[in-house]
């Protein structure tokens, strides 16, 4: 079991140099933890120095150095669950918006670019320089591109900078989960573009009652200056109406990962500002569902935790997920609460999935089965080495990562209006994919690039479970060749 786990960390999580976060960041960010509920911490974590010699940051300290920043943080009160009107239509054209999408290259984020743009909304994107000639390029060909890292303050003010912004649908995501980087992304940027968009509306309220105040000025008759001051407000523009739309998840009802943490967090801060918003929880995706469909076309087995029947999810497609997100920008005034939303097929269990998958192709199934205790076990010998070895904090998070997703159940309200695709046909197209990729590997003689990058599950998990069972295989010599044709 030890092995397991060290062949975990050292798969799964290699130390990469990430940019070293302020003391006042830290501050905040401990505040922040401190006044979401249920969510207390105690860790000491550690950051290294950065070139210039910071030094060392103890957050234990700086949680007994936040209270003056509590009282920044919002009323931690619960929010209100909205439901999406059922057959709703709009009886007139949308007025076009101009439109901040942040995780614009993502999964989802792609997704609401397409549908902002079908719908004839103008989208301004920030996106890193390798996203203009990736997968997403064709999608993003129809935004303004501001080129630099969301997880940067300054690069989200320069989306403000040259004309105002309507909305704003924040789809950004750690890739890695880290507690670092779901802090510095999942928060940070979204918080980023909330600050920036409630300047945005400051600025205009002032300039209003600045050209208010100037035309009063001109009369000092009473008469004179009320009925000037009316003519003011009224031949003034009339106020912008912004909203803000924050991609969420349904996982964040049982908050025990950091991005849980760092995602009501900004659902609170949302809740708390003057913006008109919508927090939108949605179940799965149907690409977290799909993270072994590469590994099953190698003729890999479909690794199951426990039995593969005690969890279940109603996933969306991204475009499903999409339309929620931009109809809500577009009720956001009347909902200013949280929309919780699953699939409409129905829910489907880990086992049912594979079956689902090995049909389609043509494959008998085969199984590599996880016991959960497995899990159990990681993120205890995990946590308890992260408080003598804090740097070592961000492999403990992965253990607790997968377990979490190996064990909880992703399930919304099912909605008619949003529910046109189905998982099978889903898989049947990633299927198709893989396939033709494969074949194009082949041809050119490229690397076998393994799962794709699809599912913090598959990432935190699988690859380790595959090098945990190999290492076993050569301590038990009858077994290396079975082990061999199943891995």
């Amino acid at each position: 079991m030890l092995a397991f786990v060290v062949l975990a960390a050292s798969w799964t999580h290699p130390m990469q140099h990430r940019p070293v976060i302020s003391a006042k960041t830290w501050v905040q960010v401990s505040s922040l933890r401190a006044a979401v509920p249920q969510l207390a911490v105690s860790r000491v974590l550690t950051e290294t120095t950065d070139s210039a010699g910071s030094a060392l940051l103890d957050r234990r300290k700086l949680l007994t150095d936040d209270a003056e920043d509590k009282s920044a943080l919002g009323s931690g009160r619960a929010l209100p669950i909205r439901e999406l009107a059922v057959g709703r239509k709009r009886a007139q054209p949308e007025a076009p918006q101009r439109v901040l999408v942040l995780g614009a290259s993502g999964y989802i984020g792609s997704a609401v670019v397409r549908e902002l743009v079908s719908r004839g909304h103008q989208v301004v994107a920030i996106v890193r320089q390798e996203a203009v000639t990736g997968p997403s390029a064709s999608t993003l060909s129809s935004a303004e591109l501001i080129i630099g890292d969301v997880g940067d303050a300054s690069t989200v003010a320069a989306a403000f900078a040259a004309r105002p912004i309507d909305a704003v649908v924040s789809c950004v995501s750690s890739r890695s989960g880290s507690v670092d980087e779901v802090w510095r992304v999942d928060y940070g940027a979204s918080r980023a573009a909330l600050d920036c968009l409630q300047r945005q509306v400051e600025a205009q309220d002032r300039a209003r009652d600045s050209d208010t105040d100037a035309t009063t000025d001109t009369d000092t008759t009473a008469d004179t200056v009320i009925t000037a001051a009316t003519a003011a407000a009224s031949a003034a523009p009339p106020a912008r109406r912004v909203s803000y739309v924050l991609l969420s998840a349904i996982c964040v009802r049982t908050p025990v990962l950091e991005l849980h943490r760092a995602k009501l967090a900004m659902e609170q801060a949302l809740a708390d500002s003057p913006v008109s918003y919508a927090i939108v929880r949605p179940s799965a995706y149907f690409k977290s569902l799909a993270g072994q469909v590469s590994s099953l076309l190698k003729g890999q087995p479909y690794i199951l935790f426990g039995d593969g029947t005690h969890t279940r999810s109603n996933a969306m497609s991204d475009a499903d997920v999409a339309r929620v997100l931009v109809d809500c920008m577009l009720d956001a005034d009347e909902l200013n609460g949280v929309v919780e939303i699953g699939g409409g097929e129905g829910t489907i269990t880990p086992l049912e999935q594979s079956r689902m998958l090995f049909e389609l192709l043509g494959r008998e199934p085969e199984y590599l089965n996880v016991p959960l205790n497995w899990l159990d076990n990681a993120v205890g010998v995990f946590d308890g080495l992260a408080r003598a070895l804090p740097p070592l904090r961000d492999a403990a998070e992965a253990a607790r990562i997968a377990r979490f997703y190996a064990t909880q159940e992703m399930v919304g309200p099912p909605h008619e209006d949003y529910a046109r695709d189905s998982l099978k046909d889903y898989y049947a197209s990633m299927v198709a994919e893989g396939r033709l990729k494969l074949q194009q590997e082949a041809r050119d003689g490229g690397p076998d690039l393994g799962l794709p990058t699809t599912s913090l599950l598959a990432l935190n998990v699988l690859q380790a479970v595959r090098g945990a069972r190999r290492m076993f295989s050569r301590l038990t010599p009858a077994s290396e060749a079975q082990a061999d044709r199943s891995a």
